[in-house]
């Protein structure tokens, strides 16, 4: 029986690779936006601390003080929102990707399969002809 040869494999080889490359990307996306939300989170206990400090001493001289450093910290988390919804953004749009180079893998993937059932089934056949005609060859 002669080897199963899909003619597609280099086409199928792509879509894995850019199923793989899509991949990768989703999960430096992911990583992106843990960082930022982690950034979001030390902001706001900055801010929370800092907001007690301004009260707890009572000294209303350093009260400017912590209140500019308390607005800084308002101005920041405002980008890093900013900055979390665009990378949530770029996240789905990652995420689209991977999963539009995942279905054209599964389908290439599938159409392999038939190819090599279909494959299998006419080798099967043949084979049992070729059995058949030696059968009938040792009769006569």
């Amino acid at each position: 029986m002669k080897k199963f040869n899909f003619r597609l494999e280099k086409t199928l080889k792509i879509r894995l690779w850019t199923e793989n490359e899509a991949k990768v990307e989703l999960g430096r996306m992911i990583g992106e936006l843990s960082v930022i939300e982690e950034s979001i989170k030390e902001n706001t206990l900055q801010r929370n601390s800092t907001a007690e400090l301004r009260f707890s001493y009572g000294n209303l001289s350093n009260s400017d003080i912590y209140e500019n450093y308390i607005l800084r910290l308002n101005h920041e988390r405002e980008g890093l929102l900013k900055k979390k919804r665009e990378a949530e953004e770029k996240f789905e749009q990652a995420r689209k990707l991977w999963v539009e180079a995942k279905a054209e893998l599964k389908s290439m993937e599938d159409l392999k399969e038939r190819r090599f059932t279909h494959y299998r089934k006419e080798a099967l056949t043949e084979e049992e002809k070729q059995i058949e005609d030696l059968w009938r060859q040792r009769q006569d």
